[in-house]
């Protein structure tokens, strides 16, 4: 059954109360099994298929509450930052992507909503009950996607830095927004220093921008330094290359095939 997205431009007019179900499914429990068959399926894409180099490795934090807060170009960033961590990640989803039959899996895999248009005070609530559980959250300091190539911050991410005294490790990404381009482009991504803005109870708004301007400014670096990094992309496949996509397809469709049998359960 194809999955119908309200319009992208669209305020979703659904009452806040059709997706109090997926708060308090990540307020109380950890993502399900279903996390791991999506990962068994985009992993090996993301390491083989899309060759994706790793740079900071020794930043990425292995215990305790972290916020992940990347720049986002593209629907296939959250792959590209999870596919590096071995711990289970939560992700903020913006609304429109609660639909049937799409909704599941992602009430499976630990995410949840973010109401578009509108100010959404129980994202923010789960998110934190997430960090303070001692859990890992991807969190755009934008907001949302970006097309300009250059980071923006909302407060957002610097509130729940000061309010949970929690790491947010800023992260570059290179390549994502180009996935659909000719060719099989060379991702990479950079996991910088995890950044300590300390606990406030109660923060101002200017006190949470400057954190959120702060990590932005800190992704704009990491992405600079990983484009100089990583090798200029080419439009044709090497032979190399070729097996392994054929390896990561295999791989894939195998796993496929397990979350498939899952979602019939």
């Amino acid at each position: 059954m194809p999955v119908k997205e309200l319009p992208k431009q669209k305020r979703d007019e659904r009452p806040a109360e059709y997706f109090d179900r997926f708060h308090q499914s990540v307020r109380q429990n950890d993502p399900f099994l279903v996390y791991e068959a999506c990962r068994a399926v985009l992993a090996p894409t993301m390491f083989l298929g899309f060759r994706l180099e790793v740079f900071g490795r020794e930043n990425i934090v292995k215990h305790g509450g972290v916020i992940y807060a990347p720049d986002h170009h593209s629907n296939w960033d959250h792959f590209v930052v999870a596919a590096p961590l071995r711990r289970r990640v939560h992700f903020m989803a913006k609304s429109n992507m609660f639909v049937p039959p799409l909704e599941w899996i992602l009430y499976q895999g630990g995410c949840f909503p973010v109401r578009r248009g509108q100010s959404d005070a129980e994202a923010m609530i789960t998110a934190k009950s997430v960090l303070l559980r001692g859990n890992v959250l991807v969190m755009y300091p934008s907001g949302g996607r970006q097309r300009n190539g250059e980071s923006r911050a909302r407060s957002g991410v610097g509130r729940l830095a000061l309010e949970t005294g929690l790491p947010v490790v800023p992260v570059g990404l290179y390549n994502t927004d180009k996935i659909r381009e000719v060719g099989v482009p060379k991702l990479g991504v950079y996991f910088g220093q995890p950044q300590y803005y300390g606990l406030v109870e109660n923060p101002s708004y200017e006190e949470a921008q400057w954190v959120a301007e702060d990590v932005a400014s800190r992704n704009n670096m990491l992405n600079a330094r990983l484009a100089d990094r990583m090798e200029v992309p080419r439009s044709h496949l090497s032979p190399e290359e070729a097996v392994r996509i054929g390896l990561a397809t295999g791989g894939a469709l195998a796993a496929a095939g397990l979350l498939k049998k899952a979602i019939r359960k």
